[in-house]
């Protein structure tokens, strides 16, 4: 295995333990609390096999979380011949011995365990001289309930990601151990340049980029230094403008007040998990809690040309994939055990019974969409979460989809909000507020929603607003792919326009011919001042018949006034949308002539019958 590695420029990380029994480190403490032990020297022989393999095949070997001092020995012996070895521990190595197991019980129980006084002392040895290259938090969350089971049954380890850094700030930086740049190396540079990443050289981009900070006393200024703690000087404090920064979206910074003092209080985590042993500990060093604004006479250049559809196609090229992602969870598609697993979590959380089922779902669809979005947000540009799946299950499902719209931004992903809204005036603009939201308050998270325009450009026009107050996107519905789309998408224009027409006897919604189900073309409704005549006022009556309180209206007394201004200005509208259909459909029919020349049709596209008689059923071109 390790020369198929080595070949394949790969490396080795090893979790280095070798038991089958034992909860806790071999000692004093294990014996005083009548628990198994575990010896030392389980780790050092997977550390020393490991090492002879590097020794013979030159794979390169990382080591994780290492506990004991015998084993810092034998990988500082092992660096020392150059054989390429690299290793790790963990914040609760360094500040924690088995001591710790008395006094916060099984929320001290790990793997490897924590070990002796003296093994964390040579821990943070190790560290100081080089032999560790990195630490890592080994965050292992588990509930409360499961580490109330006892030494033997609790499964090992803590959490640690949310405290981690102040945790090791206070004992190695403040204990004088290494420095604040060294830290910094321990746990970001380190462990990106062992995963194969680029580090950002912040002193690069400092001295390229960097402005002298002007000084004053402005406290709310964000400074990025050489020391912090040192008072403000001119030259030695400077601001960097990020926007002035080429490749800037390939930047990673993270901002640290490393003197700021601060207790860790579990309950304050974001993570859903408790168990930590480091709750009530005064530590140093974290990122800034608020906001920092700049000071008022620095000014950043932002690049406000991209627009949220140039952010779409920027995406779409660079994954080079036009495909959007629904998320429209059922309950048939959540696996069953996906919803089972919250049971117990909502009962504990919703005060009504009637609320658990809606509740368990609907958090059990965001589970559902997180998995999806983390396995695409790398392969497609673009999510369409449907909004109706959501809304089915309540205000439980409203949050979920606000939730699941917001994750997808946070991962990168072009948001468009399937929710087909179509109304007219207030109505259409209180949805609109899917794109704009209220006040400096998005509640939605969406790059854009889907519109339905079926009542008119009044039930669009709310939405073009929002859209470009906001600069967010609308996708308006033209043609749909649901099966009786045609019987509203796919209307004939007919040559005459006047009035409200209809043409034949088409069939009804079953398949019957139904006088009642008129088919009706979308023409102008003006009113005259005398009867309509002919066969146009025979079809505006019918209308009128087959559809109540649908034929002609009069506007201002005999049709005169501001009401015809407003008539004849739809009109001519009207027709102009008409003359473009026309124009369209003649060009069909002329490529339907040619078509139909060639096969011995006659002018109009009807078959011609021997003897030259005409067929009865004539083409689509000729009966528009």
């Amino acid at each position: 295995m390790l020369e198929n590695v080595k070949a394949s420029d790969l490396y080795l990380i090893e979790h280095c333990e070798h038991h089958n029994t034992g909860a806790v480190n071999e000692g004093p403490v294990s014996r005083e609390l009548g628990v198994p032990g575990i010896p030392e020297d389980t780790e050092l022989k997977i550390v020393a096999r490991d090492i002879e393999a590097a020794r013979r095949t030159g794979v390169h070997v990382h080591f994780q979380h290492v506990s004991t001092a015998i084993s810092f020995e034998a990988i500082r012996k092992a660096k020392a011949e150059g054989l390429p070895i690299t290793c790790e521990t963990a914040p609760h190595y360094l500040a924690l011995s088995d001591e710790a197991l008395l006094k916060y019980g099984t929320l001290a129980k790990m793997n490897p365990p924590l070990r002796s006084e003296a093994d964390r002392k040579a821990t943070i040895a190790a560290i100081a001289d080089g032999t560790v290259d990195l630490l890592a938090t080994d965050h292992a969350p588990h509930t409360l309930a499961e580490k109330e089971l006892g030494f033997l049954e609790a499964p090992n380890g803590i959490i640690g990601l949310e405290c981690a850094y102040g945790v090791c700030h206070k004992v190695l930086v403040d204990g004088g151990f290494i420095s604040d740049e060294r830290l910094i190396e321990l746990m970001s540079v380190g462990p990106a340049e062992l995963m194969g990443h680029v580090p950002t050289d912040v002193a690069a981009l400092v001295e390229d980029y960097a402005e002298p900070a002007p000084t004053g006393d402005d406290p709310d200024g964000v400074i990025a230094g050489e020391n912090d703690a040192q008072p403000q000087r001119e030259g030695v404090n400077r601001l960097l403008d990020l926007s002035r920064v080429d490749d800037a979206d390939n930047v990673d910074l993270v901002v640290l007040n490393t003197a700021e003092e601060w207790t860790v209080d579990p309950e304050q985590f974001h993570s859903k998990a408790r168990n930590t042993p480091f709750g009530g500990w005064q530590v140093t060093g974290r990122p800034p809690r608020h906001n920092h604004r700049l000071p008022a006479d620095v000014q950043p250049s932002i690049d406000n040309t991209r627009s949220s559809m140039d952010r779409l196609i920027e995406a779409i090229d660079n994954t080079q994939n036009p495909s959007v992602v629904g998320l429209d969870p059922t309950e048939a598609l959540v696996p069953p055990q996906v919803v089972a697993s919250f049971a117990d979590e909502v009962r504990d959380s919703v005060e009504s019974p009637e609320e658990v089922e809606s509740a368990q779902l609907a958090v059990a669809y965001f589970e559902y969409n997180r998995t999806i979005i983390d396995a695409i947000a790398d392969i497609v540009p673009a999510v369409k979460p449907q909004i109706a799946m959501y809304e089915a299950l309540g205000p439980a499902g409203v949050d979920i989809y606000t939730m699941t719209c917001e994750y997808a931004a946070q991962q990168g992903l072009y948001v468009l909000g399937d929710i087909k809204r179509g109304d007219i005036g207030s109505t259409a603009a209180a949805y609109a507020h899917h794109l704009n939201g209220v006040g400096d308050f998005d509640p939605w998270h969406e790059d854009a929603v889907t519109v339905n325009p079926y009542l008119g450009t009044d039930g669009i026009t709310p939405f073009v607003d929002a859209a470009a107050e906001a600069d967010k996107d609308i996708f308006v519905l033209v043609r749909t792919s649901n099966p009786s789309s045609s019987e509203l998408q796919m209307l004939d224009l007919g040559r005459r326009h006047e009035g409200l027409r209809t043409r034949g006897r088409p069939r009804g919604r079953l398949g019957r011919r139904d006088h009642r189900q008129p088919r009706l073309l979308p023409c102008g409704c003006g009113g005259r001042r005398h009867p309509p005549r002919g066969r146009q006022g025979a079809a505006r009556a019918h209308a009128a018949h087959v559809l109540p309180r649908a034929g002609l209206r009069r506007a201002g007394r005999h049709g005169r006034g501001r009401g015809r201004h407003v008539r004849q200005a739809g009109q001519r509208r009207h027709r102009q949308l008409v003359a473009r259909h026309h124009r369209r459909m003649e060009e069909e029919r002329q490529v339907l002539r040619i078509h139909d020349r060639r096969r011995g049709a006659g002018p109009c596209g009807e078959q011609r019958a021997p003897g030259g008689a005409r067929h009865a059923r004539q083409s689509a071109g000729c009966r528009i």
